[in-house]
């Protein structure tokens, strides 16, 4: 599996976030990660690792929707049009909900079926692990959704 994986999004970016992509690869051989940013913080990163070029980065004080309009070369767009022309399964971001939201709806579009996107939240449970859906994505919910 490919999972494209935003290098500038969260707190402590992009150290701890190249980090963690190195971690994950370490313990899943059959998983490659696409890092997408700029491009100088990671140019020491090699083996299943690639870097993509995004140098622009969205932050959690813009508008979600005007920013991705705005920066097409952000982390956020480049690392979704993958997943979109399917040179990747999966887009992660610890960066702006709400440009994840808007980009994830309007780049990849939603799954036949599917009105409204949940965030997912692991839960640390002794023994297993366990998924929450809709983690505070819709405050008005419906069973539907």
């Amino acid at each position: 599996m490919k999972i494209v994986l935003d290098g500038m999004g969260g707190d402590f970016a992009p150290k701890v976030n190249v980090d963690g992509a190195i971690d994950a690869l370490r313990e899943y051989a059959d998983m490659e990660t696409v890092l997408v940013g700029p491009q100088e913080p990671y140019e020491s990163v090699k083996d299943r690792l690639t870097v993509v070029d995004a140098p622009e980065v969205i932050t959690t004080e813009e508008h979600p929707v005007m920013a991705l309009r705005r920066k097409k070369q952000s982390t956020f767009n480049v690392g979704m049009d993958l997943v979109r022309r399917k040179e990747a399964q999966a887009f992660v971001s610890a960066g702006s909900t709400g440009a994840v939201m808007a980009g994830s709806m309007f780049k990849i579009g939603r799954i036949k079926g599917i009105e409204r996107p949940a965030i997912g939240a692991l839960l640390p449970v002794p023994g297993r692990n366990m998924l929450l859906m809709d983690a505070g994505a819709n405050t008005d919910c419906k069973p539907e959704w």
